[in-house]
Parts: C-alpha cells; sequence; structure tokens
C-alpha cells in the first residue's frame, strides 16, 4: 500500500513538472556576464552532484556487492578491490565532461 502511494505521488510530481515546463512561456537566457568558474570548481561541484545522487548512491549500493567474492567480509587491499575501480572509474567519467 505504501508503495503505492509512493508512485502515486511520483506521478503527480511528474506530471506537475511537465505541466510547468510546459506552460512556462519565458525564453532560455544564458548571463554572458557571468563571471567563470575555475576548474578546480566545477569539477567540485561535479563530483558532489554525482555523491549527493540518492538514484546514484542506491545503484552502488545495490551493484558493488556483485563484484565481491562469494564469502569474504574483507579485502586486504582495498586500492584493487574490484568495486573501488568501479568507484574510480564512475568518478573520472562523470567528472570529465564537467571541466570542458
Amino acid at each position: 500500500m505504501a508503495f503505492q502511494a509512493v508512485k502515486y505521488v511520483g506521478v503527480a510530481y511528474l506530471l506537475y513538472m511537465a505541466l510547468a515546463t510546459w506552460r512556462d512561456r519565458g525564453a532560455l537566457t544564458v548571463d554572458e556576464d557571468a563571471v567563470p568558474r575555475s576548474a578546480r570548481r566545477v569539477i567540485t561541484s561535479g563530483v558532489l552532484i554525482n555523491i549527493l545522487n540518492p538514484k546514484l548512491t542506491i545503484f552502488f549500493f545495490a551493484f558493488l556487492p556483485l563484484l565481491r567474492p562469494r564469502g569474504s567480509t574483507s579485502s586486504p587491499d582495498p586500492v584493487s578491490r574490484p568495486d573501488a575501480q568501479v568507484l574510480r572509474v564512475h568518478l573520472v567519467a562523470l567528472g570529465a565532461p564537467t571541466c570542458g
């Protein structure tokens, strides 16, 4: 019952967002007087957005345990673990487009 309620609330929210977007008549504007941000600030912003994205966190909590050897509770070398390698590749791959 609670799951159905969450689904309907999600549908209502998406419909509200679609209607608000459709009704918006303003033109997309770009502020050309904006001060350019440094590469470090852009990368930091991109990494924080990716880390704080709840969908991404849920995905990794579900996916990364599949990369662990069956029956193991810890790995002696945390740097070479497959789950740590996946996280590093993810951070680089999603952080790189924000630089250019």
